[in-house]
């Protein structure tokens, strides 16, 4: 009943495009961040490492949208 009601939604009747259409993700069925908080994952001395430091930077070029997921059997794959 739950992907049925999903399917009928606006959302995934309408945001796709080619290579990239809607799915309902029900084949691992749990996320990480749906089991852990995802800032307690790393440990004290990670967090005292690590940063992250946000630069404006000029004469970018607008990133492309990319819906979806990359699949895994993708990794390593390359063009003959």
């Amino acid at each position: 009943m739950a992907i049925k009601t999903a399917k009928e939604t606006l959302f995934f009747k309408h945001n796709h495009f080619t290579g990239a259409d809607s799915h309902i993700d029900d084949k691992y069925g749990v996320d990480v961040d749906d089991i852990y908080q995802i800032d307690e994952v790393l440990s004290p001395d990670q967090k005292r490492s690590y940063g992250i430091e946000l630069t404006p930077s000029l004469d970018l070029n607008e990133d492309e949208i990319h819906l979806g997921y990359f699949r895994l059997n993708l990794i390593g794959a390359q063009d003959d």
